[in-house]
């Protein structure tokens, strides 16, 4: 079961890069998101290129709040005791509240890689007779919130 989630919490950790079986490349983090009194961590996993680097440039620490699609699991520890739920979130999009010229600067950077392929694709298109090109209101894979 998935759900659509905006969470918000702080970095419980600096978020690490990793690849999976087939090479691709991700970014996990570990998010503390307080609930009254209980805490919960929710594991962030981001695949999109433009919230890998913003989550990269943040440190432990950093408020975040984050959306996507939210799974809830349980497991149980491996010397035994009582079984806890699992949650993940896999992060469409990345808010944050700390840390503004970092973050700003890996925005930056993830939507000029993100308007350079959109102006490759334009010019294919050009090139194979397209009348005109998407507009950008359009165009899959929003990276964050407008600054």
């Amino acid at each position: 079961m998935t759900i659509s989630a905006l969470i918000c919490g702080r970095l419980a950790r600096k978020p690490e890069q990793r690849s999976g079986p087939s090479g691709r490349a991700y970014v996990l983090a570990r998010l503390l998101v307080h609930d009254g009194d209980a805490q919960h961590f929710v594991s962030v996993f981001a695949f999109s290129e433009g919230v890998q680097r913003v989550l990269l440039a943040l440190g432990e620490g950093a408020s975040i709040a984050v959306s996507g699609a939210l799974k809830a699991g349980i497991w149980t520890p491996e010397r035994g005791g009582e079984p806890r739920v699992n949650l993940s979130l896999t992060a469409d999009t990345i808010t944050t509240l700390h840390e503004k010229r970092r973050t700003d600067r890996a925005v930056a950077e993830a939507r000029e890689s993100q308007e350079a392929r959109h102006g490759e694709r334009r010019s294919r298109d050009a090139a194979f007779g397209a009348s005109q090109p998407v507009p950008r209101s359009r165009c899959p894979g929003r990276l964050a919130p407008p600054p």
